[in-house]
Order: structure tokens, then sequence, then C-alpha cells
């Protein structure tokens, strides 16, 4: 509360100190919209199991997408995501409080999480739908990229939090 806005030069009247209504605020409601309407990208796709064979290195291998595993993915997920964008969204719009409540920062990623999954399963899914090996590759590579990037991250910033902190630990 004491401290300067992010947005200061950008909306120039803060709530902080005056009497205004806060756009950050605004920004942070009409995204959740935004977001909860890309929610009905995997709700509106078609569920189609598939299943097929394909040679390995001379092994047969039958590659499946059955359908309780793409409801999980486009429907139950995305309609998660919709649950927490709308829980964010009530609870910042009854907020007493100046600033987004911190239920709202959780809803709204745990909701861009479930989001992103379906949305990806459903790319993924979709762009090899007559070559599931490539969808399940790129999906393992990318997780592999995700993990790098988050431990690279974690070193970066070790001594922040407070890992290998002493000059023994060093690697």
């Amino acid at each position: 509360p004491t401290k300067r806005c992010s947005f200061i030069g950008l909306c120039n009247n803060c709530i902080k100190s005056q009497d205004v209504p806060c756009r950050v605020k605004q920004l942070f409601k009409i995204s959740l919209i935004i977001l909860g309407s890309l929610a009905f990208i995997p709700l509106l796709a078609d569920v189609r199991e598939i299943s097929y064979y394909a040679d390995i290195f001379g092994t047969a291998y039958n590659f499946i997408r059955p359908s309780v595993h793409q409801l999980f993915e486009i429907r139950y997920s995305p309609l998660l995501a919709l649950l927490m964008f709308l829980i964010a969204f009530l609870s910042t719009h009854f907020s007493k409080d100046k600033q987004i409540p911190e239920l709202a920062r959780i809803s709204v990623f745990a909701g861009i999480g479930a989001l992103g999954f379906g949305i990806f399963r459903l790319f993924f899914n979709s762009v090899f739908v007559e070559n599931l090996a490539w969808s399940a590759s790129w999906e393992e590579l990318t997780e592999f990229i995700l993990m790098v990037a988050i431990a690279y991250v974690i070193w970066l910033f070790r001594k922040a939090f407070k890992i290998f902190p002493g000059k023994e630990n060093v690697l």
C-alpha cells in the first residue's frame, strides 16, 4: 500500500492516493473474460477415438487416443479453467480491497494451467492426428524444454531462493 504502482506512468491517477477506479483491476477483469472465452476452443472440438498400429524399429505398436483421455483434455480441463476464471473474476469484483485479492491471483494461474493443458493437447493431437508418434514426441520434448527453463530460472535466482548459499556447494 505504501509503494507506487508499476502502472502509474500509464494511469496517471492511482487508487492508492486518489478516489479513482484501479485500471489494473479493470484490465485484470477483462483479461479473465478473454481467457474464459478461449476455453471454448477445446470445448467445441470433437471427441474422436483414434487407434492404429505403427511399426517402431520392427515392433508393432498400437497408438490410441481413447475417448476418456480426450474428455479429460478437451472437456474437463477447459471447464475447470472456466471455473477458476469465474472465481478470480468474482473474488476481484466483490473484493473490498483495492488490490487484486490473493484468491483471484491463485485462481487465474490455476485456470491458465488447466486451459493451457487442454489447448496444448488439442493442438498436438489435431496437427499430428495421423501420426501420434510425433504428437507424443513433441509433447515430451516441450515438457523437457519447460523443465530445463524452470531449472535455469531457479539457477539464475538461486541466491534469492537460498539454494547453494555456501561456496562449498558451488557446482
